[in-house]
């Protein structure tokens, strides 16, 4: 059985990680210029740069247009390259479950989302929120409500449905 990750949580580990690795290269390179200040290495570096302002602001451009030309290239390069760990939706509906109907989306790799927020299975109406319950928009015809702190369990118990149901399509095929 595969154990369900939401991708939510895998694209902000991502982020995280890529977070990381720009405080390291930031605090590397602010660190190298304390210890070249220190040392005083960066007072003979900006005699140096100051003397030859002209060769200094060449060699800067030249590094600016070289960094964004491949920053361009890499670019293009990634938007190319076809994504093929990135599932596919294969079923998306309103499913009934008990008195409501949930928004689940199945994904090719087995996992599936399901909504935070019910819907009226009469109406096929998003509940709306009124503390400390969910209702039907047409609450004056429909007396469908639902507490906020019933929702997880019910969301359980689908997950729980929904993982047998795969489970079975997947031993059929």
């Amino acid at each position: 059985m595969k154990i369900h990750i939401p991708t939510w949580l895998t694209d902000t580990l991502k982020d995280f990680r890529k977070e990381i690795i720009r405080f390291l290269i930031v605090s590397g390179g602010l660190g190298a210029v304390i210890l070249a200040y220190v040392t005083g290495i960066g007072t003979h570096l900006f005699v140096l740069i100051s003397n030859h302002i002209v060769i200094t602001a060449v060699l800067i451009l030249f590094s600016l247009f070289y960094l964004l030309g491949r920053a361009n290239v890499v670019s293009r390069i990634n938007k190319n390259k076809p994504k093929h760990n990135e599932p596919t939706i294969v079923q998306h509906e309103l499913m009934q479950f008990d008195r409501y109907k949930w928004d689940v989306t199945v994904y090719s790799n087995g996992h599936f989302e399901i909504s935070n927020i019910p819907y009226c299975a009469q109406h096929d109406l998003r509940l709306v929120k009124k503390t400390p319950l969910y209702f039907c928009p047409r609450f004056d015809e429909c007396h469908l409500s639902i507490s906020y702190r019933d929702i997880p369990f019910i969301i359980g118990n689908l997950e729980s449905f929904l993982e047998k149901q795969l489970r079975e399509q997947h031993t059929q095929q």
